[in-house]
């Protein structure tokens, strides 16, 4: 399992944004669940936008050639390509450090 950390709390923490090169299947599930989980076919040339829960991962199952995007960080084509299950944790605002 890789984790995939959020760069930017600006952006929304619980969506996942894929565009498919090619046309591809991933699997969501909840972690701890033991089945194979949701099949999410995504077209080429389409831009998908998949709301995550906490406690889900995701993984690609068939196609490398996507783009996945989470708050703002881009995961690592080899990390697609591995077919590795992924778990996405927001980047948190931080505080404003009496900045003003």
């Amino acid at each position: 399992m890789v984790t995939v950390q959020g760069v930017n709390p600006a952006k929304p923490g619980g969506v996942v944004l894929v565009i498919g090169k090619e046309p591809a299947v991933l699997i969501k599930k909840k972690r701890q669940d033991p089945a194979e989980g949701t099949r999410i076919d995504v077209a080429q040339g389409a831009t998908e936008s998949i709301a995550m829960a906490r406690g889900e991962i995701l993984r690609v199952a068939q196609g490398r050639d996507l783009t996945i995007f989470y708050q703002g960080r881009k995961v690592t084509p080899k990390t697609i390509e591995s077919g590795v299950w992924m778990s996405f944790v927001p980047q948190s605002p931080s505080p404003a450090n009496g900045k003003d």
